[in-house]
C-alpha cells in the first residue's frame, strides 16, 4: 500500500478532504479522524462531510479499523474518477449470456455453459483477445448478479432477468418460474394456440402463480375464513385479458374463495387504495349472505395490491354499473 497515495489523489482530484486514506481495492482502512474525510481506491473516492455521517454509515462499522467487504465502490455516494475493466467485462459477459440464451431458447443457463463457450474478449488498451478465466468469470457473474440482471438458482443455474421471462417459450422449473414471478418478470401468453407444449407451459405458469398467491395469503381467503385450498383461487384485480403485463404480478393477484371471487370480479366488492372494503348491496339473498360473511381484508405477507390496480378495478366496475 502506498502510504501517501491518499494525499496525492485528494489533491489530484480536488476532493479537498482534511483526512484522506487510500487502499487499492477499497476494502480496508484506518479510521478517519478529521472531516471532511475521504476513502480512496484506485478508481475513485467516498467522501464523508461530517464525523456523524461517517460513523452512522450502515455499510461498515467503525472500530479500530474499518473493513468494507465489497469495497467502497459499492457504497452509495462513491465517485468514480477512472473507469476500471469491471464494466467492460460485465458487458462482454452479458453479450455472451444473451447469445447463449438466444441460441438455447431458454432464459436459464449455467456457468459451465459459459466456460464451455470459451470467452475470448478484447481487453481495453489492447488489440489482442484475452481468455476470460474461470476465476474472472465467477467474479464477473457475481457483479452482474448484484446489478439484478441475472438471478441465481439452485445447482449453479442462473436466470436471465433483464427482460421478460416468457413461460410460453421454454420448459422452466418451478424455481425459475417462482423467481420470475417474485421479480415481476414472468409473462404468460393469451394468444389462442393448439400447440400442446405451449398450453402445458402456460398451465405450469398459472399453477405456480396460484401456489405463490395462496402462500402469500396464508392459504386463506383475503375476505373471509375459508382455508380449504380446493375452494381458493388466484383472483386478478385487473383482469387477465385486460393487461398481459400484469398477469404475472403478485401485486395484481388476491387469494379469494370461490364464493367471493365472482363478487369481486363483478364489482359487488371493491377495495380502496388503502385496502378498505367497499360493497354494493343486493336484493339477492345468496349474494347478500356471502357479502355478510366478509370479515375485512387480510393483508398478504408481501406484494399487497397496488393502488393503481385497485383504482382500475373500481373504475371498470363503476363504468359497468352505469
Amino acid at each position: 500500500m502506498k502510504s501517501n497515495q491518499g494525499f496525492i489523489l485528494n489533491k489530484k482530484w480536488n476532493v479537498n478532504a482534511k483526512h484522506a486514506l487510500y487502499r487499492s481495492d477499497g476494502t480496508w482502512y484506518h479510521v478517519l479522524v478529521d472531516f471532511p474525510g475521504a476513502y480512496f481506491d484506485d478508481h475513485g473516492y467516498l467522501l464523508f462531510n461530517t464525523e456523524e455521517e461517517y460513523r452512522s454509515s450502515k455499510y461498515f462499522n467503525v472500530t479500530k479499523e474499518v473493513g468494507i467487504s465489497r469495497g467502497i465502490s459499492k457504497i452509495p455516494g462513491y465517485v468514480r474518477i477512472i473507469p476500471d475493466n469491471s464494466d467492460f467485462l460485465q458487458n462482454e459477459l452479458l453479450l455472451a449470456i444473451h447469445q447463449e440464451v438466444d441460441s438455447g431458447g431458454s432464459p436459464v443457463f449455467t456457468k459451465q455453459q459459459l466456460i464451455d463457450k470459451g470467452l475470448d474478449i478484447f481487453v481495453p488498451d489492447s488489440t489482442k483477445k484475452q481468455f476470460m478465466s474461470e476465476e474472472i468469470l465467477s467474479s464477473t457473474l457475481n457483479e452482474v448478479k448484484y446489478r439484478k440482471i441475472i438471478a441465481p438458482l439452485a445447482n449453479n443455474f442462473y436466470l436471465l432477468i433483464d427482460r421478460p421471462v416468457d413461460v410460453d417459450k421454454s420448459d422452466l422449473s418451478d424455481e425459475a418460474i417462482d423467481v420470475a414471478i417474485t421479480l415481476h418478470k414472468l409473462t404468460i401468453g393469451n394468444v389462442p394456440t393448439s400447440d400442446e407444449q405451449v398450453l402445458t407451459r402456460r398451465r405450469h405458469g398459472q399453477s405456480r402463480l396460484r401456489m405463490l398467491t395462496l402462500n402469500n395469503y396464508g392459504h386463506r381467503c383475503a375476505f373471509c375464513d375459508v382455508d380449504d385450498d380446493s375452494l381458493l383461487v388466484a383472483s386478478h384485480v385487473v383482469r387477465w385479458a385486460d393487461d398481459p403485463i400484469a398477469r404475472g404480478d403478485l401485486s395484481n393477484i388476491i387469494c379469494l374463495c370461490r364464493f367471493h371471487d365472482p363478487l369481486f370480479e363483478q364489482g359487488y366488492i371493491c377495495l380502496t387504495d388503502d385496502c378498505q372494503i367497499e360493497t354494493i348491496s343486493s336484493s339477492n339473498k345468496t349474494v347478500s349472505t356471502n357479502l355478510a360473511l366478509i370479515t375485512g381484508f387480510r393483508s398478504p405477507k408481501q406484494f399487497p395490491p397496488l393502488p393503481e390496480y385497485l383504482r382500475r378495478h373500481r373504475q371498470r366496475n363503476r363504468q359497468n354499473a352505469t
